[in-house]
């Protein structure tokens, strides 16, 4: 059951939150699928997990629903399941929000982490040889440093999304009009 102190925290996005969940876990489905033959372990990583529902607004938001967000709807993948999940969360009661998840699905391999992605991305050791999985990035702004996408790269075991608030980006280009921005040395596009 849903905490409704975390609801008003939920809230947030528009028409494009259902249309971006929706391409996530037909994605998700489809890369499940197409490795379900294959031998390697299969992780999701939500590194900026929320609650696992969210509440999107619109012009009558008291009577919108609870959505499955991100991170529901990858334990909810069934064709092949991911064989863990990580969800990690900067807030302590987004975390136990988060719970809800893994009680129920007790036998699934569901871990909570309550860190700042960044730290626990630097962090993540796996032995990547077995290991393959989807690593979902959404923050609320720009909070993703360079050098964890760079170090995460390196592993060559994760798909990774990156999103970002079109207003984040809209902000940044104000800023730096009479710059050009290049990629970081080494980086190809």
């Amino acid at each position: 059951m849903l905490n409704q102190l975390a609801e008003p925290e939920t809230r947030y996005g528009g028409p494009w939150t259902l249309k971006k969940l929706d391409i996530l876990e037909t994605y998700l489905d489809r890369y499940t699928t197409a490795l379900k033959n294959r031998s390697f372990k299969l992780v999701y990583i939500d590194a900026f997990a929320g609650t696992g529902h969210v509440r999107p607004l619109h012009e009558d938001s008291d009577a919108a629903e609870f959505l499955r967000g991100s991170a529901a709807r990858a334990a909810h993948i069934r064709d092949k399941q991911f064989d863990r999940l990580v969800f990690v969360e900067n807030d302590p009661g987004r975390c136990e929000e988060l719970a809800n998840l893994r009680e129920e699905q007790p036998r699934r391999d569901i871990r909570i982490e309550n860190a700042d992605a960044n730290e626990y991305l630097s962090k993540l050791r796996h032995d990547w040889s077995q290991w393959r999985g989807v690593l979902f990035l959404d923050p609320f702004a720009t909070q993703v440093a360079w050098s964890t996408i760079e170090r995460i790269a390196r592993f060559r075991a994760l798909d990774t999304w990156i999103l970002f608030p079109s207003s984040e980006s809209h902000e940044c280009s104000r800023h730096r009009r009479d710059r050009t921005i290049s990629p970081p040395d080494g980086a190809t596009g």
